[in-house]
């Protein structure tokens, strides 16, 4: 049906429709009118917009695409929105699309009142192939994994530079399974091995040159990346944000100028040292990423991992100036060990020889009492011997004298008996008996001179019965 204002007719209409083939800057071009100046690719048009043309249809169309060209953001299929236009106005809503190998959604606005344009829209996407992405943007790709986005924004400008200017919002960018080319993380010990060689010099360009390449073939894999950001004047924020393993950790922030598509990126990866940390030091270098979107520089910032470099040099160095010192110590104090080991041995074998010594005196002091005591034992039985031999000598002459003696006396008995016997022979058989003579008044003297004879009667055992003679019994046995 057909509406007239005051001063045309206005086409209304609603279906569906479905093509092959859709352009994103074709359909903007319903709001903002035909785009005489294109953009470059590096840069927005400053071409002011066009007022829309009055008269133009009001459509609700259910569109339907089998591709659209999304411009920068490559070529998406089955796209499929509610599409909505009028004059100056153009409106995307429920609009998704297969988006390199992930899906795509959102919806988008453009209205223009007189030449100044609004811009309003919310995108959001997931599972997309990070890997081409990459190479749509860049021709090239350093990442591999799927991609997300959720994105809000809005802007107003009467150009599309203008527009861009005037970008504010929000969201987020993800990645998982995200494998980082050209960034090893297990890099830091050949970089110790490298740094740690005679011929190598602990300076920045050097270090950095170290580090660009033992980077090259390695790669650095986290199971997920989220990058919040804020959209304020044309430029997302990129702030806070980073990955992890075992080896090291990358962290960093971003800054994507949308007006003159230009990204200034720096980015810490700093080592886990681990038995080689240092205090005070800081094994990191930074990745700054600058220059055009699709075609960023690659610098890197080695002067944190030298210094860190410097202070491990420094600190061998020490430990090796205090190994030698400590050696020193030590071979001090084996020799003072050895020396006191040694004079106690001294000692100990002064002792044992004193000991032996003193072991040997008491063996020959011993020996030698036990000789003196065996020539006084010795002495002593040879003067037993002679004095017995003498007591025997002496005891033999008195039994030879008291043999003698008795022989003399036997002898003289003998003789006495024999005189005695002759006289008994000789004198009469009959005793006569006479009354003894009285004792005389004035006896003789017995002193020398005095020749009187006393006559003593002789006995005569044979008259006394039982009683023997003994002269005679000494007589007959010494017979």
């Amino acid at each position: 049906p057909m509406t007239k204002g005051c001063c045309c007719w206005t086409w209304r209409g609603k279906g569906s429709l479905r093509i092959d083939y859709a352009n994103l800057e074709w359909l903007g071009e319903l709001a903002l009118g035909p785009q005489l100046f294109s953009d470059d690719g590096a840069t927005w048009s400053d071409q002011p917009f066009l007022p829309p043309a009055p008269g133009q249809p009001v459509l609700e169309i259910a569109l339907e695409a089998a591709e659209i060209n999304l411009g920068r953001g490559g070529t998406a299929r089955n796209f499929k929105a509610d599409l909505s236009t009028g004059t100056g106005l153009m409106a995307l809503e429920n609009a998704e699309a297969d988006w390199f190998g992930g899906r795509l959604g959102g919806r988008v606005s453009l209205s223009n009142a007189d030449g100044s344009v609004f811009l309003s829209g919310r995108v959001s996407g997931q599972g997309a192939d990070l890997a081409a992405l990459d190479r749509a943007v860049r021709g090239s790709s350093a990442f591999s994994g799927t991609a997300g986005a959720s994105i809000s924004l809005e802007g107003t400008g009467k150009s599309r530079r203008e527009l861009v200017a005037s970008l504010a919002g929000g969201g987020e960018l993800t990645a998982a399974d995200l494998t980082i080319s050209g960034l090893d993380s297990t890099a830091f010990a050949r970089v110790l091995g490298a740094a740690d060689r005679e011929d190598f010099k602990i300076e920045t360009d050097a270090v950095a040159s170290l580090v660009d390449g033992l980077m090259a073939g390695g790669s650095m894999q986290a199971e997920a990346l989220r990058l919040p950001f804020t959209l304020t004047g044309g430029v997302m924020r990129f702030a806070g944000t980073g990955i992890s393993d075992e080896y090291a950790e990358l962290s960093g922030d971003a800054r994507v100028d949308l007006i003159g598509l230009r990204l200034q990126s720096d980015w810490r990866l700093a080592f886990e040292p681990g038995v080689e940390a240092i205090a005070g030091g800081d094994p990191s270098v930074v990745f700054g990423l600058g220059g055009l979107l699709v075609d960023p520089a690659v610098s890197i910032d080695a002067g944190q991992l030298t210094n860190y470099l410097s202070m491990r040099a420094f600190e061998r160095e020490r430990r090796k100036v205090e190994l030698l010192q400590a050696g020193v110590v030590e071979k001090q104090r084996l020799r003072r060990e050895i020396a006191l080991l040694n004079e106690r041995a001294a000692q100990r074998e002064a002792a044992e020889a004193a000991r032996l010594a003193a072991e040997e005196a008491a063996r020959i002091a011993a020996e030698e009492a036990a000789r003196q005591a065996e020539e006084e034992a010795a002495r002593r039985a040879e003067e037993e011997a002679a004095r017995r031999a003498e007591e025997e000598i002496r005891r033999t002459a008195e039994e030879k004298a008291a043999a003698q003696r008795a022989a003399e006396e036997a002898a003289r008995q003998a003789a006495e008996e024999a005189a005695r016997q002759s006289r008994e022979l000789n004198a009469p058989d009959v005793i006569e008996r006479r009354p003894l003579p009285d004792p005389l008044a004035n006896p003789p003297s017995a002193i020398e001179g005095d020749t009187r004879q006393i006559t003593i009667p002789e006995l005569r055992f044979d008259d006394l019965p039982g009683v023997e003679d003994p002269i005679r019994s000494l007589i007959d046995g010494s017979n």
